[in-house]
C-alpha cells in the first residue's frame, strides 16, 4: 500500500485494460510517469483469473485527466478489491475473480514511479551491451 501512496494526487494520463478471459490486467499511466499496472492471479489449478473494472458508469477515456485522490484496499473474506478514488468524488474498483466455480482468484499490482521507470530502462539498455 504504499507504495501506491506515491501515486496519489496525480493525473491520469492514459489507461489500457483488458478482460478478455484470457489475460486480466488494468494499467494506469500518469502524467509524472509513474505506472500502475493491476493484475488478477488464480489460486489452485482450475480456471482463469479475470479482473472485473467496476468504472461505475465511466469510460476510460473518462479516466484521462482524473487527479487521483487516494488508493483503498478492502477484503470482503473472499476477494481482495482495489478502489482508486478521484478528486471529484468518483471512484472505480477493481477485483479479481475465477472462472471456476470452486477457485478464487487473488489481486496483484506493481506501482512504478518516475524514477524507477527511468532505471528499469537503464537497466534494460546496458544489460543489451554487455
Amino acid at each position: 500500500m504504499n507504495d501506491l501512496r506515491k501515486l496519489e494526487q496525480q493525473v491520469i494520463s492514459s489507461v489500457r485494460e483488458n478482460t478478455d478471459g484470457e489475460s486480466s490486467y488494468f494499467i494506469v499511466e500518469f502524467e509524472s510517469g509513474g505506472k500502475l499496472n493491476v493484475v488478477s492471479y488464480r489460486h489452485g489449478d482450475e480456471g482463469v483469473a479475470n479482473l472485473d473494472i467496476d468504472l461505475n458508469g465511466m469510460q476510460p477515456k473518462d479516466l484521462i485527466g482524473k487527479k487521483v485522490l487516494k488508493f483503498e484496499e478492502e477484503f470482503d473474506g473472499e476477494y481482495k478489491h482495489l478502489i482508486i478514488k478521484f478528486k471529484d468524488n468518483t471512484e472505480i474498483i477493481l477485483t479479481p475473480f475465477s472462472s471456476a466455480e470452486d477457485q478464487t482468484a487473488g489481486l496483484s499490482y506493481t506501482v512504478y514511479s518516475g524514477d524507477k521507470i527511468v532505471a528499469e530502462s537503464l537497466e534494460k539498455i546496458f544489460s543489451k551491451n554487455n
